[in-house]
């Protein structure tokens, strides 16, 4: 699921790319489409569609590492607590999401050895 960087390089570079979509959503926001005509429109669409589904996808692949921390992070309770909080979302669909991003994560038999996810396809689109 990506290139291997230390803990410090992927914030940053989470970071960044977060910044960068930041400053695209204002540029879109500030930008009037009076003029555009509806072909344009219409693919302006289509792209916020891909994307909006790309982005429920690292949504879910990121409740996945919350609720199954890879690197040893603080328990789930208190950071369900925080998140209902600061995504302002219901504490209902927080758990929705959690039991989805469940299904598309590689899981561990009660033996040990990986098995695949629940839901392939989806977590391969995802992981693209």
């Amino acid at each position: 699921m990506g290139s291997y960087a230390s803990a410090e390089e992927a914030r940053e570079r989470i970071g960044a790319a977060l910044e960068a979509i930041d400053a695209a959503h204002a540029v879109l926001r500030e930008t009037s489409s009076d003029v555009v005509g509806n072909d344009f429109r219409v693919e302006v669409a289509e792209r916020l569609e891909t994307q909006e589904r790309t982005n429920r996808g690292l949504m879910y692949r990121f409740f996945a590492e919350i609720a199954e921390p890879p690197d040893g992070s603080e328990c789930l309770p208190p950071v369900r607590d925080m998140l209902w909080a600061r995504l302002r979302v219901t504490p209902r669909e927080i758990v929705r999401r959690f039991k989805l991003a469940a299904r598309i994560r590689p899981r561990r038999s009660l033996t040990g050895p990986p098995v695949q996810p629940e839901l392939p396809e989806l977590a391969a689109e995802i992981g693209r």
